[in-house]
């Protein structure tokens, strides 16, 4: 849009900012899954060594256990964050959307990789 007056560009003032909660919430997604992954690989290596047997009694299989629960539980603080930047008036949704994407994508590897074990 061009001011007739001075020829300068005026900027549309309804321009709608990122929502801070969105990017929170993709950023926590966004690690959750680097995270989970390397965790993955970290079990699969161990599992490898041990000629794919794990002892469920051991430290290492509890320490990975809690993790894996750890990670559902930051995953619900994304998704929630994630739900309440959908929620906000004004602003884009574009990396609330995202968050959804890739925390399915986190959930459903690692849901596959319990139930292939």
């Amino acid at each position: 849009m061009y001011d007739d007056d001075d020829d300068e560009i005026l900027y549309d003032e309804e321009r709608q900012p990122h929502s801070e909660l969105s990017i929170a919430s993709f950023i926590i997604s966004l690690i959750l899954g680097i995270a989970l992954f390397a965790l993955l690989m970290v079990t699969g290596v161990v599992s490898a060594m041990n000629n794919g047997k794990v002892d469920e009694h051991t430290p290492f299989a509890m320490v990975i256990g809690l993790l894996f629960i750890l990670g559902l539980l930051i995953a619900t603080v994304g998704a929630t964050l994630g739900i309440v930047a959908l929620c906000q008036q004004n602003r884009k949704k574009v990396f609330a959307l995202l968050v959804f994407s890739s925390m399915h994508w986190s959930c459903w590897e690692g849901q596959q990789s319990v139930l292939s074990e």
